[in-house]
């Protein structure tokens, strides 16, 4: 069900719908927002959806729950956290279907594309976030494989473990996993020189940018999400 969109258009949701999140106060715009990425990470799989809009709801709902509650300062201070967690739920899905929807080419090729006046991004803002959509499934397979290796050695890690030893569970899965992430950073390091990363001139790429259906979709879904935040405070 996976479904394709352009990856600018996709940075533009990312950008709008946690613009709105963090600084707009209307409740109509939050729900916007929340439906919007269920919706987007939904295109994924469909379980991402599911899970994106109950613990959304969840959060939310424990806002509106506590604010029945007679105040305190407690009270107070945990209503204030579910309902910032409840944004964060929607900015973090948000970024969760961006990184599930953009390959590092189609990415670097949408920043290399991207103007602002006659000049084109400079490379150190376009260079890190493909560097990072790189290195994030490496450490996720070496975070797998270290779980492995400390299960056959008799460990068992689990949550029990880590509320028991935080520093030491920590620890064991941090500094191995550092330095499977810094040896890899050589071999992406060699992969950019070899593809002229950083030169002059412009590289081709097979990336195809261009607008299509879904993206008029998005692009409807983020103007309703801005009318919402302006006209219905």
């Amino acid at each position: 069900m996976n479904i394709t969109v352009d990856p600018r258009t996709i940075l533009l949701a990312v950008a709008v719908v946690n613009t709105i999140v963090m600084a707009s106060p209307s409740t109509t715009a939050l729900f916007c927002c929340a439906a919007v990425t269920s919706t987007a990470l939904a295109t994924v799989r469909i379980r991402y959806g599911v899970i994106a809009i109950l613990a959304f709801s969840f959060l939310y709902l424990a806002f509106q729950l506590l604010l029945l509650v007679p105040g305190s300062k407690g009270v107070a201070f945990a209503a204030v956290m579910f309902m910032w967690l409840a944004r964060f739920a929607v900015s973090i899905g948000i970024g969760a279907w961006a990184i599930l929807g953009i390959s590092p080419s189609a990415l670097t090729a949408a920043l290399r594309s991207l103007r602002i006046g006659p000049l084109r991004l400079p490379s150190w803002v376009t260079i890190p976030p493909a560097v990072f959509l790189r290195v994030l499934p490496i450490a996720v397979t070496e975070a797998r494989a270290i779980y492995d290796a400390m299960l056959l050695r008799g460990l068992r890690p689990g949550a029990r473990q880590w509320l028991l030893h935080p520093v030491q569970s920590t620890s064991m899965l941090v500094i191995p996993l550092l330095g499977t992430v810094v040896q890899s950073s050589d071999d992406l390091a060699a992969a950019a020189l070899i593809r002229g990363l950083g030169g002059t001139r412009t590289p081709t790429t097979i990336a195809r940018l261009s607008l299509r259906t879904a993206d008029v979709g998005v692009l409807a879904s983020l103007v309703a999400i801005v009318s919402a935040a302006w006209w219905l405070p």
